[in-house]
C-alpha cells in the first residue's frame, strides 16, 4: 500500500448564502457548516498522518472570521470557527514541525 506525502494541504472550499435568516432555508444553513466546517475538519484529519515534517496547512478563512455579520450569520461564525480551529491546531502540529496557517483574505 501506498503511503502518500504530503507537503501542502490547501482547504479552500466554502459557501456562503447572504440574506435574512428567515429567508435563508435549515437545509442550506446545514450545508454551509458542513462542507466550511466538518468537511475542512475531515480533510485535514485524514492528511495530518501524511503531511512531511516542514509541511504545511493553509485553511483558507476570510476577515469574515473577526465580526459578526448580519445577513451573512452562518458564514461568518463557520469561518471564526475555521480560524480558531487553524490557530488551534498550529500550536499543536508546531512540535512535529508542521505549520498551520489561517489564510483570512479580504474581498474588496
Amino acid at each position: 500500500m501506498e503511503k502518500p506525502e504530503i507537503k501542502i494541504l490547501i482547504n479552500s472550499a466554502g459557501i456562503g448564502k447572504f440574506g435574512l435568516w428567515k429567508d435563508i432555508s435549515l437545509q442550506d444553513s446545514i450545508n454551509m457548516i458542513d462542507l466550511n466546517c466538518r468537511g475542512t475538519v475531515v480533510l485535514t484529519q485524514i492528511s495530518i498522518p501524511f503531511i512531511m515534517k516542514g509541511g504545511n496547512i493553509l485553511e483558507i478563512c476570510s476577515t469574515a472570521a473577526f465580526q459578526p455579520l448580519p445577513y451573512f450569520n452562518i458564514y461568518a461564525a463557520t469561518k471564526n470557527f475555521l480560524y480558531s480551529y487553524s490557530c488551534a491546531l498550529h500550536k499543536e502540529l508546531s512540535c512535529d514541525n508542521i505549520s498551520v496557517t489561517a489564510v483570512c483574505p479580504y474581498y474588496k
